[in-house]
């Protein structure tokens, strides 16, 4: 998909387009696709695409990537703290870049047949990811900023409303 729907070049915190950057570094690097979901997402759509004001901005982000293992997801987390920029949390979905918490939530091949996440080793964990792989395949491409160039998925508002539904 090339085509860009909106560009928000220099619209969105640096701080926020450095973490976005690296991630994206990482997930290139290991043929890895995601996108922006949660808060964040809701407040670039809002804000961005409709015009409408955000009163209150989240401060963390929210990202899907499509694996099809828990090696593949661990081996992405290590990475991204292994360059320095990232922090691992207690909570194996999360991450830290300077002030900025970040949640990996994995979709694609992982998921069971009912679209739930069961995270390793205990088992204790699961989430639905019922219905990421249809809202990634028809999210928006945003330019995030343009030197250089950063383009990442953001889901359509309907999109977000869907994954919000199964959550």
């Amino acid at each position: 998909m090339k085509n860009i729907s909106i560009d928000i070049s220099g619209k969105i915190d640096s701080s926020y387009i450095s973490a976005v950057k690296e991630i994206k570094k990482a997930t290139d690097s290991q043929t890895i696709s995601f996108f922006i979901i949660g808060a964040f997402a809701r407040d670039i759509i809002m804000e961005y695409f409709y015009e409408i004001k955000v009163l209150r901005r989240t401060m963390d982000i929210d990202l899907g990537i499509q694996v099809s293992s828990w090696d593949k997801f661990n081996k992405l987390i290590n990475t991204l703290e292994k360059s320095g920029k990232f922090k691992k949390l207690k909570e194996k979905h999360r991450i830290l870049y300077n002030d900025i918490r970040i949640d990996i939530v994995p979709f694609g091949d992982i998921s069971d047949k009912n679209g739930r996440i069961i995270w390793p080793p205990e088992d204790e964990v699961i989430l639905s990811v019922l219905g990421f792989d249809e809202v990634y395949n028809h999210s928006t491409l945003v330019r995030l900023h343009d030197r250089p160039i950063l383009e990442v998925k953001i889901p359509t508002l309907p999109g977000l409303a869907i994954l919000k539904l199964f959550a």
